[in-house]
């Protein structure tokens, strides 16, 4: 849950950052955000396989996946 509102929430703020502050056009602010976003996912899961009793968990990078494409339907509903 906590991926998949990670995200969601990430993907909405610099999708709506870079449209609104940095004036980028609506493409450009979609897929910079979702590139962000997916590259928090993985970095938390590589991370998290380099610690102890820990490892990388695909399940998470598809709840995380699950939220960017919740983050880019909300962001397209205005």
């Amino acid at each position: 849950g906590q991926h998949f509102v990670a995200g969601m929430v990430s993907t909405l703020l610099v999708a709506k950052i870079n449209q609104r502050w940095l004036e980028q056009n609506r493409s450009s602010s979609i897929t910079f955000a979702m590139g962000f976003s997916f590259s928090l996912g993985l970095g938390k899961e590589f991370l998290d396989s380099g610690r102890k009793n820990n490892r990388f968990s695909w399940y998470d990078l598809l709840a995380d996946t699950l939220g960017i494409t919740a983050g880019l339907i909300l962001f397209n509903m205005r």
